[in-house]
């Protein structure tokens, strides 16, 4: 496990934020999308999180990956998941293999998508050693699996 910068976890929650492209699941008991289930609860560092939501993400027909997001309670809009307070996780998991620069890709437009020019601004640093985690690995292929988790006064780890 890698630690990066705080601001990272802002930008990549916004990988289970909705979005034009994703199809979402409510997450009341757990959910299971395109094959993969999401629990109910999860741990992270000493907090229960509880499962805000789940859905897949498409880049044009075809599914990519499928991201849950955790948090201490539920939270509605992207606004109120970024500024909950507590510790807070994004599971994803890869449908499909993909080349790790495409991935950063999709990530960082995810992120610009989703926040103002100044927050993406300050999220640099740690996209940039996202990219180098993702650099080392080269391929994701299907079924792989990673967790972004948020733990205050420790930081966020990949």
């Amino acid at each position: 496990m890698k630690t990066v910068p705080c601001m990272l976890l802002a930008g990549l929650l916004a990988l289970a934020a909705p979005h034009p492209s994703w199809a979402q699941a409510p997450a009341a008991a757990g959910v299971e999308v395109a094959g993969v289930r999401y629990a109910p609860t999860t741990a992270v560092g000493n907090a229960n999180l509880q499962l805000n939501g789940a859905g897949i993400r498409y880049k044009a027909i075809f599914k990519v990956y499928a991201a849950g997001l955790y948090l201490g309670a539920k939270a509605a809009t992207p606004e109120v998941v970024y500024t909950a307070p507590g510790a807070k996780r994004s599971r994803v998991v890869m449908l499909r293999d993909i080349d790790a620069n495409e991935l950063g890709k999709l990530f960082t437009d995810g992120m610009q998508k989703n926040a103002s020019r100044e927050e993406f601004g300050k999220s640099i640093p740690g996209t940039l050693k996202l990219a180098e985690m993702f650099a080392t690995k080269k391929r994701l292929v299907a079924g792989e699996t990673f967790s972004v988790d948020y733990v205050p006064g420790a930081g966020t780890s990949v």
